[in-house]
């Protein structure tokens, strides 16, 4: 196996029941999961436990506490990562068939990338909901949003600054080096964030519209909870940084 799926939970057990459902259809079995419940509320974690659905070899980490999302993925890599790439997925996507392998394929073909992600399509609005993240100033914006599926210039395999971490791989190696998501953020901004400190490597981040998957977003209680404070420390750490990346754009220009 070369990819670890690490997926967590908090409530919203509907959700949870389709992504797995399409995970386990869509996916061939190149992959262990990692099942991590945030303390649900609902019934969640009986209903993992009890599953006889799920992947033959799925590990599952029921939490004393809600980790949030750079939480619980830190913790899932530090105890079950043994394999060369981490994907990190919320449990409100679907996965479409064929989903996984082009990542690993942009991994293969670009040493120096770092983390990939995924085209995302909106099931409310019927458009894309993710297609890379640019920088408008120095506040992340989601490229192409709401534009068709089949948008030509959100179908062609490119470095971007960042991804949305609803569907985000990593190389092992590198993300336990960096110590994982930093903690500092809780439920908001880790993924951006970790894309930034590739960036800064000097390494890449891709956005693969080969890897498609729809994404209801926030569908967790408590997702947004802590977004001002998460935005306030982003901007104090990274404002002087991509200020001055804007900059050296500008002036290749």
């Amino acid at each position: 196996m070369r990819v670890t799926i690490s997926l967590l939970t908090y409530g919203s057990l509907p959700y949870t029941k389709q992504c797995l459902k399409a995970l386990v259809h869509n996916t061939p079995k190149i992959y262990k999961l990692v099942i991590l419940d945030n303390k649900s509320k609902d019934d969640t974690a009986d209903w993992i436990v009890n599953e006889s659905n799920l992947p033959d070899g799925t590990d599952f980490m029921p939490s004393p506490k809600n980790l949030g999302y750079g939480g619980g993925h830190n913790l899932v890599t530090e105890k079950k990562g043994d394999t060369e790439f981490m994907v990190f997925l919320n449990n409100d996507t679907i996965p479409m068939k064929g989903w996984l392998e082009p990542m690993i394929e942009v991994m293969d073909k670009y040493p120096d990338c770092e983390v990939v992600g995924s085209k995302l399509i909106s099931p409310f609005l019927g458009g894309l909901q993710h297609a890379g993240v640019n920088f408008k100033g120095t506040f992340p914006v989601h490229r192409f949003f709401n534009f068709p599926v089949d948008f030509p210039d959100a179908n062609i395999l490119e470095q971007v600054p960042a991804v949305t971490g609803a569907c985000f791989m990593v190389r092992t190696k590198t993300f336990k080096e960096l110590k994982g998501f930093d903690p500092h953020y809780f439920c908001g901004w880790e993924d951006i964030d970790y894309c930034l400190e590739i960036n800064k490597m000097g390494k890449k981040v891709f956005y693969q519209p080969k890897s498609v998957l729809h994404h209801y977003e926030g569908r967790s209680e408590g997702r947004f909870v802590a977004e001002d404070s998460n935005r306030e420390y982003f901007m104090k750490k990274w404002y002087k940084d991509i200020s001055k990346w804007i900059k050296e754009e500008n002036e290749k220009v």
